[in-house]
């Protein structure tokens, strides 16, 4: 074919116009690449993703918040912003209204020594005109401390003392100190009252817990509590096996039928355990079990029934050992017995509800507190479910807690950008000049 002037020129033509097609498509995926904040999480456990949990409560969050980041511009072992950045990307992503501002505290000491900024990358969390300062960058420290700042009122938890209970505060295998941990880190205050002592539990008890007492309570303490509940008060009681510790007066008045049966479940040796460690077949319908997705582990526990005499509303929270039974013979050769024994599943908490003075009553009993103890708290989903029914107890039913996940994997960052501008840049470039090499090789030849 003969090339003229005209042709020359309609080649040109074609060329400027694919040149400046080329120019545009370059600068709009820049463009977007930059305007665009799109993450493909492709780790196993998705764990640069917020969980379902987290994202829901962020999400539900009312009003702004405000993030403070003292970040040096010039440290030694690189910047920090480019890592709270990414930290805080999924949270943006949730709630559009989180405002971050960076602040170097080398240019601004003034503003750091008032926020108490004592690392750099330190964060300061404002919501609500509440605020806190943060310096772990995981997601379960920053949503427990969105939890805590989005509580109205500091919420105060007594506890009962005097009778070999279990502590919020002990440290040994029986006490519950690590739930006690937790609980704090959310907001909540903890405290002791004696009943012997104190002639009531006290107006500011937003929940009064009966933990697992193994001396009896005198008669004087249960008419303390029951007045306590009378009034509207709100009770979590773990129970103790073998017995009611003196407590029957307040079984019967929030009308519960408490066996001093054990459960046993065949299933727990799957998971090495004895068989009077009962595993959750099942968690109920109800505000209190939504966010427990793991199951728990219950040792030692009793049953927990309800009296057709109660005034309260019974919602059974959680079966177990729906492959084993209550043994109410001797512990010491447990086999089920069909005319003794009541094959499972057995229901081992339950809520109690009721409507007074305009305020809904709640009441949960659980038939162990082993499950909550130092030395079992971590089988499982025993954390999460202990959490849970705390805060459904004290009105609180919509915060969670968030369980931290494991690094199951190594760490692949793809950026969609750089992907782009070097897939513009080098890579079709490439195949066009390769192309045009092997239309000219042929045509040569030709």
């Amino acid at each position: 074919m003969k090339i003229n002037k005209k042709i020359r020129n309609q080649f040109r033509i074609q060329n400027s116009i694919f040149v400046i097609l080329l120019i545009i498509l370059t600068i709009t995926i820049g463009y977007l690449s930059n305007e665009i904040d799109y993450q493909w999480d492709v780790t196993s456990n998705k764990r640069h993703s917020l969980s379902d949990a987290t994202r829901d409560f962020v999400s539900e969050l009312k009003g702004p918040i405000n993030i403070t980041a003292f970040v040096s511009k010039a440290d030694i072992e690189g910047s920090l912003k480019p890592t709270i950045h990414n930290f805080l990307s999924p949270y943006r992503r949730a709630k559009s209204d989180i405002s971050v501002t960076y602040i170097d505290p080398r240019e601004a000491p003034q503003k750091a020594e008032e926020a108490g900024i004592r690392f750099d990358g330190e964060l300061v969390i404002e919501y609500k005109g509440r605020k806190e300062n943060l310096n772990t960058l995981t997601e379960q420290d920053l949503t427990n401390l969105l939890v805590r700042l989005s509580r109205a009122t500091d919420k105060i938890i007594f506890s009962l003392k005097g009778h070999k209970e279990r502590t919020f505060e002990g440290n040994s295998p029986r006490d519950m100190g690590l739930l006690g941990q937790q609980l704090m880190k959310t907001g909540f205050e903890l405290a002791k009252v004696d009943l012997a002592e104190e002639l009531s539990v006290g107006d500011n008890a937003s929940l009064l817990v009966v933990a697992s007492p193994k001396a009896n309570l005198l008669p004087g303490e249960v008419n303390r509590i029951k007045r306590f509940l009378e009034t509207g008060g709100n009770l979590l009681w773990l129970l103790e096996h073998g017995s009611n510790n003196g407590m029957d007066k307040l079984a019967d008045y929030i009308g519960t039928d408490l066996n001093d049966g054990l459960v046993f479940d065949p299933r727990a040796a799957s998971l090495n355990l004895s068989p009077a460690f009962a595993l959750a077949s099942k968690y109920l319908e109800h505000p209190a079990t939504q966010g427990s997705s793991m199951t728990s582990v219950f040792p030692f526990t009793r049953s927990v029934g309800k009296n057709e005499k109660s005034d309260f509303v019974y919602t059974p929270l959680v079966e177990v050992a729906d492959q084993g039974w209550l043994e109410t013979g001797n512990l010491s050769d447990a086999t089920f017995n069909p005319n003794r024994d009541l094959a499972g599943p057995i229901v081992v908490a339950a809520a109690f509800e009721r409507l007074l003075e305009n305020k809904t009553q709640r009441i949960i009993i659980v038939g162990t507190g082993n499950i909550f103890s130092n030395q079992h708290l971590g089988l499982l989903g025993n954390l999460d479910f202990g959490v849970n029914i705390v805060n459904w107890l004290t009105g609180d039913e919509s915060l969670i807690r968030i369980q931290p996940r494991a690094r199951l994997d190594q760490t692949l960052e793809f950026n969609l950008g750089v992907f782009l501008l070097a897939n513009t840049f080098l890579f079709l470039p490439g195949v066009f000049l390769i192309t045009g090499a092997i239309v000219w090789w042929r045509r040569r030849r030709a």
